[in-house]
């Protein structure tokens, strides 16, 4: 079995009666029916080191947490700052992160020469004694960034997937964004799906505006919904309707990389699995 780069215990909140999961693959467009230690893992996606630092780091302390959240319990302020920490991790480990990086490579690269070398450049004119020196070390610098470009180390990624790597995301979402825990009552077909790539942000939007917000499907009962929305109680649990968790499992669907993950099969995740006109929306709820 591979590294899973969405954790077992998450994908649990998914299964069906049967323990098992449907699964939906984007590239095939076809849905199958298995047990989450068959899904979301892949060999060496994780060096030994990072997969221990998630087990034991992340995942651990959150798994009490999960359960809370799915019995409908309130949450400590110590509760809130373990599942920051989890919601950014599981943004930062999937292999869209792990994409991304390798397109956006070449740039970084290119912007890192762009700062180095004038500053050899500059240190060349005023040592010239140097200059052997030097011109050797601009000469490997170059060479690194070329290499990292096309194919960046895997310590580069793994680094990034601490989130306290990004401190300025954290605080704002366990401070200053609100927390609304939506829930859907199973039947009807309704009911949270997830993905390879669960945390769901409007990229364009980033987190500061006021209308930007983040969906996290936690299982298939239960949303966390963040908002800059003053007006509703932070932490607490709301009932929403089926057109609300149709937007949100569209946003779901949108943002997968390749797998959908279901509780059972519905029609509605394989007409959308490679929609790409779906409507993704801002949502307006008045949560009492």
């Amino acid at each position: 079995m591979g590294d899973h780069y969405i954790p077992r215990h998450y994908l649990n909140g998914f299964v069906g009666s049967d323990n098992c999961l449907s699964v939906y693959d984007k590239r095939s467009g076809n849905c199958f029916r298995t047990q989450t230690s068959r899904v979301a893992h892949e060999n060496g996606f994780y060096t030994p080191d990072k997969e221990r630092y998630l087990a034991t780091e992340i995942e651990g302390p959150t798994v009490q947490i999960i359960n809370k959240i799915k019995e409908q319990q309130p949450l400590t302020k110590q509760d809130k700052n373990l599942f920051t920490k989890y919601l950014v991790t599981m943004w930062k480990r999937v292999p869209h992160t792990k994409n991304q990086l390798i397109i956006k490579a070449p740039s970084i690269c290119q912007e890192l020469e762009n700062e180095i070398i004038p500053l050899l450049e500059e240190e060349i004119k005023k040592s010239p004694e140097n200059i052997s020196f030097l011109e050797k070390r601009e000469k490997e610098i170059k060479q690194i960034l070329q290499e990292f470009s096309v194919n960046p180390p895997k310590e580069a990624w793994e680094y990034n997937i601490n989130p306290n790597t990004a401190p300025n995301i954290l605080k704002i979402i366990e401070h200053f964004m609100t927390w609304a825990f939506l829930i859907c009552v199973e039947g009807n077909n309704q009911f949270f799906i997830t993905s390879d790539n669960p945390v769901f942000i409007f990229e364009s939007l980033g987190l500061n505006k006021d209308h930007s917000e983040i969906s996290f499907p936690i299982s298939k009962n239960i949303t966390l919904w963040l908002t800059w929305n003053r007006d509703i109680q932070d932490c607490n649990y709301y009932y929403i309707s089926g057109q609300t968790v149709k937007e949100i499992n569209n946003r779901t669907i949108s943002r997968a990389t390749r797998f959908v993950y279901a509780t059972k099969e519905e029609s509605t995740i394989l007409r959308n699995l490679n929609n790409s006109n779906l409507q993704l929306n801002i949502l307006n709820l008045r949560l009492l």
